[in-house]
């Protein structure tokens, strides 16, 4: 007996329910492949959810978001995509899959109470950094205590992946004979990655632009990297909720963990 069945049309769900978004950054690193900033983000389907179950054990997680990624836009390459918008593709892919619309569970701190909680997805998020059309690329603000002028640029996700190497080879033992490297934590690598110059001064090498980081007030250093990450665009996954037994108000982190990618 054939199938019976309600619904409208048998064409792949992949392609009806994609989306065409507009994103945070505007596509300013990628204008010719994303016009206006638009991309199409496909549903995140039971292809994924398989993908990912073959190889969460294969790929590193601090990996994983940009290797889902590529299987969820209509570009075949996003190293030069703004990395703060593969968090609004994946979210916007789980949206996809569910009437646009994600549902988790807030606990609250203070007194254990859970709660189901379903938002729209990207209407209800904040959406932190976003650009403009004629953005030209870069970010400027001074530092409260030194008053340098700082030009920022966010990231792209070939740096990410770039500072993710240079962490594992920080990590990896050093061979008989060579030199060890410079021990650089990796907010300092982030923040060297994000400057362009300092007062219209370019750096020549990482070693003087780690010299000048190292030589800043903590508190400059600090405000450095809050701005950087303050003009990186992508949707805030950060969620305020007010208790239903308490009324005690906390927030929700929506998690890109394994959890997220199961």
């Amino acid at each position: 007996m054939a199938i019976i069945t309600n619904l409208k049309t048998l064409a792949p769900a992949r392609d009806r329910f994609k989306r065409e978004i507009v994103l945070l950054s505007h596509g300013f690193s990628m204008r010719e492949q994303l016009p206006g900033g638009k991309i199409t983000v496909y549903p995140w389907d039971q292809t994924i959810d398989d993908w990912v179950i073959r190889n969460l054990k294969k790929i590193k997680l601090a990996t994983m978001p940009f290797e889902i990624a590529k299987k969820l836009v209509n570009i075949p390459d996003i190293k030069r995509l703004p990395a703060g918008d593969v968090t609004t593709i994946l979210l916007v892919a789980k949206a996809a899959a569910r009437d646009s619309t994600v549902t988790y569970t807030s606990v609250c701190p203070a007194c254990g109470h859970t709660a189901p909680v379903t938002i729209k997805v990207p209407e209800q998020l904040l959406r932190v950094g976003e650009k403009t059309d004629d953005y030209p690329g870069w970010d400027e603000f001074k530092l409260p205590a030194a008053g340098d002028l700082m030009r920022v640029r966010p990231l792209l996700v070939q740096d990410e992946l770039a500072l993710i190497d240079r962490a594992d080879e920080q990590l990896a033992p050093v061979q008989a004979g060579t030199i060890p490297p410079v021990p650089m934590s990796m907010r300092l690598s982030r923040a060297i990655t994000h400057l362009i110059s300092v007062n219209g001064g370019v750096p020549d090498t990482v070693e003087e632009a780690a010299t000048y980081f190292n030589a800043l007030q903590p508190s400059d250093f600090d405000f450095f990297l809050d701005s950087v990450a303050s003009i990186e665009p992508h949707l805030g996954t950060d969620l305020t909720h007010v208790c239903d037994k308490c009324s005690t108000k906390f927030v929700h982190s929506l998690a890109l963990d394994s959890e997220f990618f199961r």
